[in-house]
Formats: C-alpha cells, structure tokens, sequence
C-alpha cells in the first residue's frame, strides 16, 4: 500500500510501514539467523477467500436439491451428507469451520493490537467479538441455543410459567435478546472502526442478512395454518400442488417449501453475512498486520539439510 493513502480503517495505533525484508536467493543450507520470510497479497487473500466461500455457499444449495431432495441416490447417508438443514451435513460443518476461523482471525486481530499497544477500547471491542464468535462455533456445533430453548419449553410447560402459546421456535425468548444486543454492538464497533464505503456497505449487508435469517427462521416454526406463516402463502400464491412435489420429491408442498427456505436461510443468509464478516475481518488484519513477524523464544531453530 501507498504509505502517502489514508487507511480508511484508521489503525491508529498501527505503526509506520517498514521497507520490505530483501532475501538473497539461497544457496545451500539457511543459517540459524535468517529469517523465514512468508509473504500472502494483502488485498488478494480476503477476496479470494470470499469468493470461494460464495461458491461454497451456492455448491451446497445447488447439491442439496439434486442429490438430497432431488434423490439422486435412494441411499439415505449419502442424500443425507448433502443435506442443507442437517446439522451433520456438508453445508453445517462448513458454516461452523467459518465462523471458528472467524474467531481465530479475531484473536489475531487482537494479539496484533496488545502488541501496539491499542488502546483499551479497541482492545476490548475485538476480544468481544472474538469471544462471541468462538462460542457461536461451540453454539452450531452442538446446536445449544436450540437446546436450550427446547429445555425452557418443557419447564414451561411442568411450570405453567412464562409466556403462554409462543408461536414459534422457543430459542427466540430466551437468546433473542442476547444475540439482539450482540448484533447491534457489533454494527456500532465495526461502524466505528471500519470508515471506508465499501466496508460499511458490507456491515450493513452482513447484519441485514442475519435479522433476515432470524426472521425466517421464527416463520420456519409457526404451524402451517398460522396467519403469519409466509410458506403457506407462497404456496397459494403460485399454486403448488402436493401431487408436484410428491412426484419430483416425495413430499407435500409445505414440506418441499419449508426445507428450501430452510435451505436459503442456511446458506444464502447466516453462512453468507459470515462470509462478508470474515471478509471484513480478513481484510481489517491484513491492514493493522502488514509486516509482523512471529518469534518463538526458547526453541533451537531446525535446519532441514538437503538430501545429496
């Protein structure tokens, strides 16, 4: 980058770019002293890794109804692999390894910053957001928020406490409002630290994506007859027919319905406003990182000599 441009992230704290490391080719054995000098493209790696996510993301929709609900195999495991709503299929164990390595990016982000010296503020904001994105890893991985409101709706019901005759999935009255405020001080803090258009068009976009996906995920668990569920009216806006789906999937219409919305929130929604988020993320460490350099104290270097 042109040290003469601004840095629409305002690393503040960042110190200023170094001349980049020049290294003799080599020509036999590296001593103890050299550095081991790996160098990545700080504007390729993020778009890269972002689009390869996107692809990702469509490949399992796209296998999902042709191997899945297509029953391209009559194998169940097979079909079931590629499912999009299974929480051991391809597309979840995907989404969980995004959002695990989105933590790790951000407790990188962090280390980088301590070792500026950041400010507290900063500091703490990224470790925030590193810790929520490490528990949300755990969360998907053993489908804990869904759990839990599972094991409210059965105290509920011995206890005849709480809110009667919720419509919908019972996770939304118990972390709802925790995942609420996360999301909003995620939007203020990334707001803050991320100036540029392109960044806050893509935060905007991210956080839009998930409200979408929780709003679909709360139509996902009204019963079928019920007022607000959008499935129902798409099907008796376009005039599906149970007999269609039973003979291109073996299932009525609202079932066929209801598992590609499933499948869109799944993927199109929560796993690509993840995408943009790492993206962010990505893009933010290789701005406040461009030159750090890794030393591990204690340990005698290991000189691979060539086999003659």
């Amino acid at each position: 980058m042109d040290p003469s441009e601004s840095n629409p992230f305002e690393p503040a704290d960042a110190p200023a770019e170094t001349p980049p490391v020049v290294t003799a080719p080599s020509t036999g054995d590296r001593s103890p002293d050299a550095p081991v000098l790996v160098q990545l493209h700080g504007k390729r790696l993020p778009v890269i890794i972002l689009f390869i996510c996107i692809a990702l993301e469509i490949l399992w929709v796209v296998l999902d109804y042709w191997i899945n609900y297509g029953r391209f195999t009559e194998i169940r495991p097979i079909r079931y692999m590629f499912s999009t709503t299974n929480e051991d299929g391809m597309a979840s164990w995907f989404a969980i390894s995004q959002t695990l390595l989105s933590g790790v990016t951000l407790w990188m982000i962090v280390i980088v910053l301590r070792a500026q010296r950041a400010s507290w503020l900063k500091i703490g904001g990224w470790s925030v957001l590193a810790t929520f994105f490490c528990y949300m890893a755990i969360d998907d991985s053993v489908t804990f928020h869904e759990r839990m409101g599972t094991t409210y709706k059965i105290i509920k019901d011995r206890t005849e406490e709480g809110p009667a005759n919720f419509p919908s999935y019972y996770w939304q009255i118990v972390f709802l409002p925790f995942f609420g405020a996360v999301g909003l001080f995620m939007l203020c803090f990334l707001w803050w630290q991320m100036k540029d258009m392109l960044s806050r068009i893509l935060i905007l976009a991210a956080i839009g994506l998930l409200v979408l996906a929780v709003a679909q995920d709360f139509v996902e668990g009204l019963h079928e007859n019920h007022d607000l569920n959008l499935y129902t009216a798409i099907i008796e806006r376009f005039e599906i027919s149970d007999a269609d789906t039973q003979q291109r999937f073996k299932r009525n219409a609202y079932e066929a319905v209801r598992h590609f919305g499933k499948s869109l929130e799944e993927c199109l929604m929560e796993s690509l406003a993840n995408s943009l988020l790492w993206f962010l993320f990505l893009r933010y460490l290789t701005m406040v990182a461009a030159d750090v350099r890794i030393r591990f104290k204690g340990r005698e270097p290991l000189i691979l000599t060539k086999q003659r």
